[in-house]
């Protein structure tokens, strides 16, 4: 994690190992939870660094002078965009120093926090509707729309926003104007895409340098050791389909946990004739079975129109 308030990302990793259990390399797949959001609730990571944390002059730079977490829908959504105790600019240039040591030249480090200031002023747009019901921009987010398009390196940044390209049946290209609500579903679309995007650039970046030189049939004869931290459960006063996913996938994972480390190592020791004293452990089994169910009142499919047969 780059970040203490990363919390709520499921880390993976595995390590390879030769005689004498030396580490010869490492990998990170790309299974955070979080990877797609830079919403942050309520534990936000290396883009509040950004904004409470960076200098004047990369504050300046991004667009970021005299802003705080609060004024980033992105960062402020969780309602926490301070922890006691932490000191945001030295953690920022901790996390900027461990972005060299992980391989990324100055070069690349800049492009990184480029494109996350884009994403934040771009989860600040806002957007009004015209005399025809029609999606624009609102007067008070020019700036952060502005800020955003010049940031993320896209002109027309607002057309894509507030238009959609459709082609018809002929081939033919017409342009529709979205509303208001559609506006914001495909900025909503464009954040997470950018900066999920982003995220696996970095673990890839980061496995190249850990990864060692080695070839896929080196590696195949080597023993290694995976690790997973799944905790990360959420709840709270308002609960949307994201902390569905995320609750979800983690019993799904700890029902995994559970076969493993009781229910299989008790079926082995029975089997072996090997004494086992039963543990007791909370068996989550139902709540996950729960979730896929049919709504027990599903209304009954469609009938199918009657066939028609040409005269």
């Amino acid at each position: 994690s780059l970040s203490p308030r990363s919390s709520l990302l499921a880390a993976a990793a595995t390590f390879s190992m030769r005689s004498r259990c030396a580490c010869t390399s490492a990998s990170l797949p790309s299974v955070s939870m979080r990877a797609a959001s830079p919403s942050l609730t309520p534990s936000p990571p290396f883009h509040l660094q950004l904004v409470a944390g960076a200098d004047k002059t990369t504050k300046k730079e991004f667009k970021l002078d005299g802003k705080g977490a609060k004024d980033f829908a992105s960062l402020s959504g969780g309602g926490a965009t301070a922890i006691d105790g932490v000191d945001d600019k030295a953690t920022y240039q901790e996390t900027a120093g461990a972005l060299g040591l992980a391989g990324l030249d100055a070069e690349e480090t800049h492009a990184l926090m480029k494109l996350l200031a884009g994403v934040l002023h771009a989860g600040t747009i806002a957007f009004d509707a015209d005399a025809d019901g029609n999606g624009v921009v609102a007067k008070k987010a020019e700036a952060a729309g502005s800020a955003a398009k010049e940031l993320l390196g896209v002109p027309k940044l607002m057309h894509y926003l507030t238009e959609r390209l459709i082609t018809a049946g002929s081939g033919s290209m017409f342009t529709k104007q979205l509303t208001p609500a559609e506006c914001g579903r495909a900025r909503d679309a464009l954040v997470r895409t950018v900066y999920a995007r982003a995220f696996d650039w970095l673990v890839g970046r980061i496995n190249t340098f850990v990864g060692g030189k080695h070839d896929a049939d080196e590696l195949a004869k080597q023993h290694y050791v995976g690790l997973l931290d799944i905790f990360g459960f959420e709840r709270f006063a308002h609960n949307g389909f994201e902390q569905l996913c995320i609750n979800y996938a983690n019993e799904k994972l700890q029902q995994l946990f559970l076969g493993c480390v009781f229910k299989a190592e008790a079926e082995i020791h029975r089997a072996e004739g090997v004494p086992w004293k039963l543990i007791d452990f909370s068996d989550n089994q139902a709540r996950r079975a729960a979730a896929p169910r049919h709504p027990p009142h599903t209304p009954p499919p469609h009938p199918r129109p009657p066939s028609y047969t040409r005269p």
